[in-house]
């Protein structure tokens, strides 16, 4: 007896630690639940995929049209070699001598083909005289872009006037459908000037310099998902019975483009909010409403984009609502993205697009002035409450600039000193209204002391911006960022706060909380993370003549991942929704003549 007291005496409540079930079952929950996390990633994202193969494969063939259009007047007359086709392994674009893409049934044309065209001139006559490249662009994986080239006659062009064409196709990722995207230009030889007169601008020559642009400033995402809690957890409805696996919207969107070679085409386009939801068998979108507008300086080509085009309204209700209801009812889940947008789309060749840029020089902007606001709520037996909201003023504005030989410093767009082939710049800053997450009287979920009580999370007084510049003499020139704003968070005793910086990086855990609707019960956790300023260049040529330069900017998104757990009767679900603040980015590539 004494001894079973004794041993009995050495034993310490606590002591036994985690059995090897208690962790296994929570390394499951953990899988299950970065699975469902993933899932609605790429819900969210989804909508946007087959867009990104499509801007890929048109940047593509706007890169191949740049080769093309940098080869000597004399190899680019001459169009294609007569063995092309057998060099490319055939060629479904052209039937008979003629080039008929069957994307574009308008297309139909003779082809300039020369029997003693080199055969060191790619893109347009490569080995054996192919008319074929294959280019895999990182930004898209997997996938093989099909660039061919021609030239051919169009009755529409004057004598002497060449008509390229690029076409590119590639297997579209999901759907494995064909998909192409055709690319032309016009091109001429003057029979006087040289670099830099702009009165035979465009014309083919080794003397001209490539000078791109693009920028984009992307709004607040929200995606929603279900999962029923268990040994593990299981990707379920939105709320049970609702048949939505998934939902999602996205605020409005600004984006810019500018590409300049012997001639400058510009771009701006600006989508409405628009939301999605998916189920088993199918999905549905609606809004992502667009204006784009296009500018160009190109006086030889049939067909060019006006030099300066009146701006592009983009103004007008959305219709994006959602709502989906739990069979039996009890739960109901409202999702309204903003319903209402304000904004225009500006291209144009005489300047005074962004702030800063003067006149006579070719630009483009997009901007958006005012957005409404938005919330996503959820309704329970004995109440309801706000999982997301926005509210106040929200902006976007993207701007490309390209600049020739100035004698006075340009301010606020970069490119303050300018010579040579001259300066490309472009930017893209945004404003927030403020963004509330899991509003409502929580409490502790354990322990003494009160809870958070108004909100989990909120962002107030929010901006970012980038801008970034090219060109002669510009390779070490620094992108410029910048980012400010509040973001308050439950951390599990108090709200703390987080001064969000260009420099900001963070990972922070929401303390679990709890709150009643007479019987149901709901409770919260969460994860918030914060990316800093990302910057990256590309050229191991200081002069950018061999491969080109180029340097990109992001000011990366703010991101807030919230799960909920629904108690009712007894029956726990579980929503999760993550919120992406959105972000800015700004590209600017230079790549100087052959002969510079």
């Amino acid at each position: 007896m004494r001894a079973a007291i004794a041993r009995r005496g050495l034993e310490r409540p606590g002591d036994e630690g985690f059995s090897l079930m208690e962790l296994i079952v929570a390394m499951m929950i953990i899988t299950a639940v970065l699975f469902v996390l993933v899932a609605v990633q790429v819900s969210t994202l989804a909508t946007t995929i087959h867009a990104k193969q499509r801007q890929q494969g048109t940047a593509v063939a706007n890169e191949v049209m740049e080769e093309l259009r940098a080869l000597p007047w004399a190899t680019l007359q001459k169009g294609l070699h007569p063995d092309f086709a057998a060099a490319s392994g055939g060629d479904p674009n052209v039937d008979a001598g003629r080039l008929r893409p069957p994307q574009d049934a308008s297309i139909d044309e003779v082809l300039v083909t020369t029997s003693n065209q080199v055969l060191d001139a790619p893109p347009l006559s490569g080995p054996a005289g192919t008319n074929l490249v294959i280019r895999q662009d990182p930004a898209v994986p997997g996938i093989d872009f099909y660039a061919r080239t021609y030239v051919t006659q169009a009755a529409d062009l004057g004598t002497g006037v060449l008509q390229l064409t690029v076409v590119v196709s590639w297997t579209e990722q999901g759907s494995d459908a064909e998909r192409a995207t055709i690319v032309r230009s016009a091109a001429y030889n003057p029979s006087s000037g040289g670099c830099g007169d702009t009165s035979t601008q465009p014309f083919l020559g080794a003397c001209q310099a490539m000078l791109d642009a693009d920028s984009a400033a992307r709004g607040l995402s929200v995606g929603i998902s279900g999962v029923t809690p268990g040994e593990p957890p299981m990707v379920a409805d939105v709320v049970p019975g609702s048949d939505v696996l998934s939902a999602s919207y996205n605020t409005a969107e600004a984006a810019a483009t500018m590409m300049s070679n012997q001639a400058a085409t510009s771009t701006a386009r600006v989508v409405s909010a628009g939301s999605a939801q998916t189920s088993a068998a199918s999905g549905s979108e609606t809004g992502w409403l667009q204006a784009s507008n296009r500018a160009s300086t190109d006086v030889g080509a049939a067909g060019a984009a006006p030099a300066n085009p009146a701006d592009v309204a983009a103004s007008g209700a959305i219709s994006g609502s959602r709502s989906f209801t739990s069979d039996p009812a009890g739960l109901t889940v409202t999702m309204n993205p903003p319903g209402s947008l304000a904004g225009y789309a500006r291209t144009r060749s005489g300047g005074l697009c962004q702030t800063g840029v003067p006149a006579g020089q070719p630009c483009s902007q997009a901007v958006t002035s005012t957005e409404g606001g938005s919330d996503v709520r959820l309704a329970v037996p004995g109440g309801s409450m706000t999982l997301v909201s926005t509210s106040g003023a929200a902006t976007r504005n993207a701007w490309t600039a390209r600049f020739a030989t100035l004698p006075s410093t340009i301010a606020g767009v970069g490119c303050t000193s300018i010579g040579g082939a001259g300066c490309i710049s472009s930017g893209a800053s945004r404003t927030l209204g403020t963004v509330e997450l899991g509003t409502g009287a929580w409490q502790r979920a354990s322990g003494s002391g009160s809870g958070p009580g108004a909100r989990l999370v909120q962002i107030t007084g929010f901006s970012d911006s980038v801008r970034v510049e090219h060109g002669v003499g510009k390779g070490a020139v620094a992108p410029v960022t910048s980012r400010s704003g509040t973001l308050s968070y439950w951390n599990g005793s108090t709200m703390a706060t987080l001064s969000l910086g260009p420099t900001s990086s963070a990972t922070a855990n929401l303390g679990e909380v709890v709150r009643t609707f007479g019987s149901t019960e709901v409770r919260a956790r969460g994860t918030i993370t914060v990316h800093p300023a990302a910057t990256l260049r590309s050229g191991d040529d200081a002069q950018c003549v061999t491969d080109g330069c180029s340097v990109a900017t992001e000011m990366p998104s703010v991101t807030v991942s919230i799960i909920y757990t629904v108690v009712v009767d007894g029956e726990e679900h579980e929503i999760i929704v993550g919120t992406d603040l959105g972000s800015v980015r700004a590209v600017a590539k230079f790549k100087a003549a052959p002969d510079a």
